[in-house]
């Protein structure tokens, strides 16, 4: 995995190569950045039929698609579709369509939305990716936030 960053403060622009699929997200804490508290808003963008595994955030999350397809649960949702997710709530796997998907994701926390708790089958593990440098740090997770 390898991947490239930038800020200007209040809009962190983050993307991320795994193998040879992009991924990219362009993040806006609406408040102080530095406040985990704070909500935030991040626009993500998936290429053709890029997925993302079952997982849960540790805050409350409201998804928008803006472009593309996506294939969520049995539901393939388009431009216009909602997907809410209440604290812990799982959801997926997300496969993006064969144009790609475009989201807007809102978490009421920042630090929400730099958590994911991922679902495998060794089971649930904590993945901090607030930074480039956190997505080496993969732990089981404990249920503690």
């Amino acid at each position: 995995m390898s991947g490239t960053g930038a800020s200007d403060g209040s809009v962190v622009l983050i993307a991320v190569q795994n193998d040879d699929e992009w991924r990219s997200m362009a993040e806006h804490v609406m408040g102080d950045p530095s406040d985990e508290e704070a909500p935030t808003a991040l626009i993500f963008t998936m290429p053709p039929h890029s997925e993302i595994p079952r997982h849960a955030h540790l805050c409350e999350r409201f998804e928008i698609i803006l472009e593309g397809s996506l294939l969520v649960d049995d539901m393939v949702l388009g431009p216009g579709d909602v997907m809410m997710a209440r604290p812990g709530e799982a959801y997926g796997p997300h496969k993006a369509g064969p144009d790609g998907c475009r989201t807007l994701e809102i978490f009421s926390k920042l630090a929400g939305a730099h958590h994911q708790i991922l679902e495998t089958p060794e089971g649930r593990l904590s993945v901090e990716f607030g930074s480039l440098a956190a997505l080496q740090d993969v732990k089981p997770w404990t249920g503690d936030a």
